[in-house]
């Protein structure tokens, strides 16, 4: 497993970026003139115009933490080499399918954001 496993893809790190989700990550793709991005650590890095964070599922979910959702993540088991997950959010009753973890929860935040639905509850 590499990091492009348990991270997002360049293009959905992009959406996330425009939506306003928060650029600090462990891991980021990073701008090389010469050769477009890279997937790097993010380390002691500031945030440069041409950086993206990449979050891994457990980043997405985090940020998460204080909605009002119910989320359940389903990958079935099949004999075809296309695996998948299906993210479904009970409330809004609707599902995010990727082939990475990862990307469905960030297509799910993509959605709430756009949706409004991204407001944290007071406890």
């Amino acid at each position: 497993m590499n990091l492009k496993d348990i991270t997002v893809d360049l293009e959905i790190a992009k959406q996330l970026k425009e939506k306003g989700f928060k650029q600090y990550s462990l891991f980021v793709f990073l701008s090389d003139m010469a050769n477009g991005y890279n997937l790097v650590d993010s380390g002691d890095l500031s945030e440069f115009n041409d950086m993206y964070a990449s979050p891994t599922a457990e980043e997405l979910l985090a940020e998460l933490e204080y909605n009002r959702f119910e989320i359940y993540a389903h990958r079935p088991k099949t004999k075809s080499s296309y695996l998948y997950y299906e993210i479904y959010v009970q409330l809004i009753s609707e599902s995010f399918i990727d082939n990475k973890l990862c990307n469905a929860l960030a297509k799910m935040w993509i959605y709430l954001k756009d949706n409004n639905l991204l407001e944290v509850e007071n406890v």
